[in-house]
């Protein structure tokens, strides 16, 4: 059975960006599983993957515009840190990535600077400005079921556990 629309596909990747520094990887023991064509993954990524069936080996790049786009430096905001009094100390600290709300949407942003008066966010997607390659195996495809396609993830091994 190829991967096509609908189907649930569930591989092993090893993603890297465009230096060749280790991203994420997955495994055999704990796969990565996803529906084709229901836009969970990039859509060069879907792509990139039809057609294949269980055994095969894949290995391609994607451009930083069919990733996740340009770094843009207006995407960084000062937020007054009196939003931030209520949170627990350990979730204020650079680095850390926070869902915050934004028109109605939840949107992640990563803790760059903190100051008395502000913390400054980054809201771009951690990955963005940069190239990805990726090099995996297909070790499933199958159609997903009615339940996946209504909770809009795959389940079992590689997706939602539930």
């Amino acid at each position: 059975m190829e991967i096509k629309k609908n189907h649930v596909a569930v591989i092993t990747y090893v993603l890297k960006d465009a230096d060749g520094e280790l991203i994420q990887e997955t495994s055999k023991e704990e796969p990565f599983a996803f529906i084709h064509g229901t836009g969970q993954v990039l859509p060069a990524f879907d792509t990139n993957l039809a057609g294949k069936v269980a055994g095969d080996t894949f290995e391609f790049g994607l451009e930083v515009q069919d990733a996740y786009g340009d770094y843009d430096p207006s995407r960084i905001e000062q937020l007054d840190a009196k939003i931030f009094a209520e949170a627990p100390p350990e979730y204020i600290k650079v680095g850390v990535s926070l869902p915050m709300e934004y028109n109605g949407h939840t949107v992640f942003g990563t803790i760059v600077e903190i100051t008395d008066e502000a913390i400054k966010m980054d809201f771009n997607h951690p990955l963005a400005g940069k190239g990805l390659h990726f090099s995996g195996e297909v070790l499933d495809v199958r159609p997903a079921t009615q339940e996946e396609l209504a909770h809009g993830h795959a389940h079992g091994t590689g997706g939602a556990q539930h």
